[in-house]
């Protein structure tokens, strides 16, 4: 399936990214950040998990931003996939709490 062409506004925010502008992560996480941060609160339910599994996304959406190619999905498709990927991680290292009997 093919996606539809990239928003001007995305495409500037994608352009921002590739030259490491600060602002640019500042725009993409305002504009295309909450649907990832509703997707960890949805799977995680612990609020101190949702903070530090985002900040776990922002810091690679920002490491990867470089190789990021808007004709292969959507910023916010991007980021949601970054975020189920570490929200799947942290639920793999999480020990679950021992039962009292």
């Amino acid at each position: 399936m093919r996606r539809s062409a990239p928003s001007h506004a995305e495409l500037r925010v994608v352009a921002g990214l590739h030259r490491r502008d600060p602002d640019a992560v500042r725009t993409m996480c305002a504009e295309y950040g909450q649907p990832a941060l509703a997707l960890l609160r949805r799977a995680l339910r612990d609020g101190n998990a949702v903070e530090d599994v985002y900040q776990q996304v922002l810091l690679e959406a920002w490491q990867r931003s470089p190789t990021y190619d808007p004709a292969r999905a959507s910023l916010r498709t991007w980021m949601a996939t970054i975020a189920r990927s570490r929200a799947i991680d942290h639920m793999r290292r999480r020990v679950p709490e021992p039962l009292d009997r």
